[in-house]
């Protein structure tokens, strides 16, 4: 669970990234959010902040949105790949 703030969206309360891949991520929020709405995603992965540009592709009242990345700059597509690969846990 990462704090961000959303760009796009007007939301009251805390929003959380709970779930990120190299191609999207899920936004924790009560906010109500437009499937389809352009937004920017401002997130700490390991210490860095990372911009990411996308939208809204499914919508959950009262719980949050997935995005989809769109056109990530290649700096912040490597970071964030970068972080992924570290955050994985080995399985045994």
């Amino acid at each position: 669970m990462l704090p961000c703030r959303v760009d796009g969206v007007t939301t009251a309360g805390t929003t959380h990234v709970i779930d990120v891949s190299a191609g999207g991520c899920f936004i924790a929020t009560r906010a109500a959010v437009a499937k389809d709405a352009a937004v920017i995603v401002h997130a700490k992965f390991g210490g860095v902040e990372l911009a990411l540009t996308g939208r809204v592709v499914h919508a959950q009242p009262g719980r949050g949105f997935a995005i989809e990345f769109g056109n990530l700059p290649s700096d912040t597509r490597y970071l964030l790949e970068h972080f992924l690969m570290r955050a994985q846990v080995p399985s045994y």
